[in-house]
């Protein structure tokens, strides 16, 4: 998931422009092509080539076909050597170009194809437009070709849908009916900006006397998203012009007009991100920046529906983790929680509560198995923690958790357990007694999980296990070698040195506190 959101916020904040700028001239090429022939137009052409070849340059050709033997003549005799000749020439850009029809280009250059030997033909027909954007220190490309466009038109559209879907929480349908208007933001008093989506909703839509309705209707309360979501909806506004941001009409493969939907089907945005999961990996590999190689997914492909379960998983299952280019998951959790705030039906809510069920369960599930082996446990919440395990294991340890039981250990609050390895700690939350709880105005709590990133050494919610203490050690054989290194800055070596005292004090002050739980007198049934 990392790397794929990684290319498809990339794409929407930096490529963008080009992108778009691309699309804007091939659709001016393209009005500007002739119906049928102009008078003239042979004329035009073998000026326009003519002054081509005379300067050097190219003639531009489709680089998305394949080559034409013997030079394009009719007749070609089928068993040339292959890869002998030249690709099409490009009509329609040409045609774009000179104001002809493309036909014209086509047969002007096939009856001429002695006057134009294949060494005059270039390979594809670049855009007369700037590239600003950049990945990483390079340009990402050295010029948009003409024939690309509509396919890198796909990989924008696949990754604003990416964003959306994964960053907004919306359902699968709700995403692919988004209209244009449909984003709009509020400047708040405190000087925040609010991001809004107002779109339809397909879930639980019912008629003025409650009855169940197939159909779709305005969704009452706008998604509140943040400002990817918002920019990829931008984008998805500018590059087409029809009314649904996400058209059917938004293909390399048209079909016949009795068959077209307004919308883009699920089937056809999963091909959508395929292509651009592809495109990805080939400027992955042509920028040599491998960390950024999006795997072959081994539950399938990418479809929509995943999107809102898959951003819950990360939010309860990797706390404090941040999504690519500093988006914090936390930031997210909060503005799908205010999105949905006003809903009874299940919604992300539910399914973050779901997760963050699931989080605690496994937490519980994995320390009793530690205790169970021997470990001990140390910290001023060391009591608490070992009751918490047992009252888990009690009551729900090896037997399948239901979704009721779920809910029942998430509001448990004897059992709110939360680990995270880089804090080296356990967190046996209670809001009342946290101390980043007790500096807030008013002494109310205002959140109900713990905040990893400001843990304090003398919270009385701490909770240390041998485990915790085995990373501590490992993180001290690190600093030892990066210090026999001698490569730092003095001050960073200080820095490595005061954490090294302190996660040696800890380790000391384990080794001669720490608890083991009580042994228990016969097997449970």
């Amino acid at each position: 998931m990392s790397p794929l959101l990684v290319w498809a916020i990339r794409m929407v904040t930096e490529l963008a422009p080009d992108i778009l700028a691309a699309v804007r001239e091939r659709k001016r090429l393209l009005a500007r092509m002739a119906p049928e022939a102009v008078k003239g137009g042979r004329a035009t052409i073998r000026e326009y080539l003519g002054q081509l070849v005379d300067s050097g340059q190219k003639i531009p050709t489709d680089a998305r076909r394949e080559l034409e033997p013997r030079f394009g003549l009719r007749g070609a005799d089928p068993t040339v050597t292959p890869g002998v000749g030249r690709l099409p020439v490009a009509a329609q850009y040409l045609a774009g170009l000179l104001e002809v029809a493309p036909a014209q280009v086509s047969t002007f250059v096939r009856d001429r194809a002695e006057e134009f030997p294949p060494h005059l033909f270039g390979h594809g027909a670049p855009l007369d437009i700037p590239v600003t954007a950049k990945i990483g220190d390079h340009s990402w490309t050295e010029k948009i070709d003409f024939a690309q466009v509509p396919d890198l038109a796909i990989c924008l559209a696949a990754a604003a849908l990416v964003v959306i879907s994964y960053l907004s929480g919306t359902r699968p349908e709700e995403a692919l009916h988004l209209e244009r208007g449909c984003r709009s933001t509020e400047e708040r008093e405190d000087g925040t900006v609010r991001y809004k989506i107002t779109g339809r909703h397909f879930s639980g839509v019912r008629d003025k006397d409650g009855n169940t309705q197939a159909g779709r209707e305005i969704r009452e309360d706008p998604w509140i998203v943040i400002e990817p979501v918002h920019q990829a909806l931008a984008v998805l506004e500018e590059l087409t012009d029809e009314r649904f941001l996400l058209p059917h009409s938004l293909t390399t493969k048209p079909k016949p007009v009795e068959i077209r939907v307004p919308v883009a089907s699920q089937d056809m945005v999963t091909a959508w991100i395929a292509k651009f999961i592809s495109w990805a990996n080939e400027q992955s590999q042509l920028h040599d920046r491998p960390h950024e190689f999006i795997p072959e997914d081994l539950d399938g492909a990418v479809v929509l529906v995943r999107f809102r379960r898959t951003v819950a998983w990360f939010i309860y299952h990797r706390p404090g983790g941040r999504i690519a280019l500093g988006v914090q998951y936390g930031h997210v959790e909060s503005t799908m929680g205010e999105s949905y705030a006003g809903r009874s039906k299940a919604d992300t809510l539910q399914i973050l509560n779901f997760e963050q069920g699931l989080a605690m369960a496994d937490s519980l599930a994995e320390a009793s198995d530690r205790l169970s082996s021997g470990e001990g446990v140390s910290g001023p919440a060391a009591e608490r923690y070992l009751a918490a395990v047992s009252e888990y294991g009690n009551k729900y340890a090896g037997a399948f958790v239901t979704t009721r039981q779920l809910k029942a250990i998430r509001t448990n609050p004897k059992l709110q357990v939360f680990e995270h390895e880089r804090s080296l700690l356990a967190c046996n939350f209670a809001p009342y007694a946290a101390l980043r709880q007790r500096e807030r105005p008013g002494g109310e709590p205002v959140q109900r999980t713990p905040s990893h990133d400001r843990c304090q050494a003398a919270c009385p919610n701490i909770a240390r296990t041998d485990t915790h203490i085995e990373r501590a050690k490992a993180e001290i054989t690190e600093i030892n070698a990066e210090c026999a290194e001698g490569l730092n800055p003095l001050p960073i070596t200080r820095r490595l040195e005061q954490r090294r005292a302190t996660l040696a004090e800890i380790i000391d002050k384990h080794e001669r506190t720490r608890i083991h739980p009580a042994p228990t007198t016969g097997d449970r049934t």
